[in-house]
């Protein structure tokens, strides 16, 4: 994945409702929130180079939960919304001929 594609996603999961880490904030604790930035880095490096949670959580000081929320809510994002939007299905003819290869 190009740099290029990891901030596209970067910006559109930053504006999206889905993630409460948008706002970078302090919750009840005291404490900010993990960097969507990480976050992202850690689900797309699951998905792609199938680390474990628990390489996640040495390679960015994050805990194992948060990336595991983070990518449960990353997963019901990129098939809600992202797939759509990256995916287009034609719709002339060309699927009709391509479905009994399949």
């Amino acid at each position: 994945m190009s740099y290029e594609s990891y901030r596209k996603i970067l910006q559109e999961i930053k504006i999206h409702e889905f993630f409460p880490w948008h706002k970078n904030t302090a919750i009840s604790c005291g404490c900010r929130t993990s960097p969507m930035e990480l976050l992202l880095l850690g689900s797309l490096r699951c998905l792609v180079q199938g680390w474990a949670f628990d390489n996640l959580d040495e390679a960015t000081g994050i805990s194992n939960e948060t990336h595991d929320e983070f990518l449960h809510i990353f997963l019901i994002w990129g098939s809600s919304f992202f797939f759509h939007q990256q995916v287009v299905l034609y719709d002339d003819g060309r699927m009709q001929e391509n479905c009994l290869e399949y």
